[in-house]
């Protein structure tokens, strides 16, 4: 079955099942083409699996969610690599923790104004 068809099925959003399958938290069928706009197929047996994700998903904290979407226990250790070197910071210099880990880099103008903005501490998002 196509995507819309699965989704509907599982009772979640197309976006939403595209996003588990992209996070790798479910895997549709592969047709054996690559590329964007391929067809993803799904199976009854991929249908089950979202909706256990749903029913886990709903369980969860508001903050639990938060730091699921902002990579769950790789983004809890960043947030504490950030602390040991916080107290080292030199006041030109901020922390900027990612994916890819956690970084001391100089103060540039689009941070500096940030921080002036919301204040620190601070989390900016991007999309990948």
């Amino acid at each position: 079955m196509n995507t819309a068809e699965a989704a509907r099925m599982a009772g979640v959003s197309t976006r939403q099942l595209l996003h588990w399958q992209a996070e790798g938290l479910i895997a549709p069928a592969d047709n054996g083409r690559d590329g964007q706009g391929r067809r993803l197929d799904w199976s009854k047996a991929d249908v089950e699996k979202a909706i256990e994700i749903k029913e886990g998903a709903s369980k969860k904290s508001a903050s639990e969610v938060v730091v699921d979407s902002l990579g769950g226990q790789d983004f809890l250790k960043a947030v504490a690599k950030t602390r040991g070197l916080q107290e080292k910071l030199l006041a030109t210099e901020t922390i900027v923790a990612g994916p890819r880990g956690v970084f001391v880099v100089p103060k540039k103008s689009l941070v500096e104004v940030a921080l002036a903005r919301v204040g620190s501490p601070m989390l900016v998002v991007e999309r990948d």
